[in-house]
């Protein structure tokens, strides 16, 4: 696949006449994997077997399994405790939340914060919830 970034594809598009030209010569740039192959390739990259990303992301097994064939679409909530199990960072989460079409972390929201920071310090979600907990937040999972 053709990598493009994204201000240079907006930088093409503002400035092309024809759409169906524009379409056909960025055609590889702009088809990202769905977001089962992308929780794939996630896994993979990081050597973790479907069985134990979920039991790291506390997801129920069943709808875990329903996500990661693309049965199911995640809301926000369980694509930020697959974020935890995947052991991503705050900048791999926002770009994942972004992928999926949901809405990225605000940080002047204090829940937001917590799991931000609980992102960026590598913590697992136990942890990050706990945080949660200690600061009157509602937990994840």
């Amino acid at each position: 696949m053709q990598e493009k970034p994204t201000a240079a594809l907006e930088q093409e598009l503002s400035a092309c006449a024809d759409l169906r030209a524009y379409l056909k010569t960025n055609t590889g740039a702009l088809c990202a994997p769905g977001l089962p192959a992308l929780l794939q390739q996630l896994m993979q990259s990081r050597s973790l077997s479907r069985a134990e990303l979920l039991r790291r992301s506390g997801l129920n097994a069943v709808y875990g399994y329903q996500i990661l064939s693309g049965k199911r679409h995640p809301g926000r909530e369980s694509l930020l405790c697959l974020c935890f199990g995947l052991g991503l960072d705050a900048e791999q989460t926002q770009k994942l939340l972004l992928h999926a079409g949901c809405a990225q972390l605000y940080i002047k929201k204090p829940r937001e914060s917590i799991i931000f920071y609980a992102l960026n310090a590598g913590l697992p979600l136990p942890s990050c919830n706990q945080l949660l907990y200690e600061h009157g937040e509602a937990i994840l999972g």
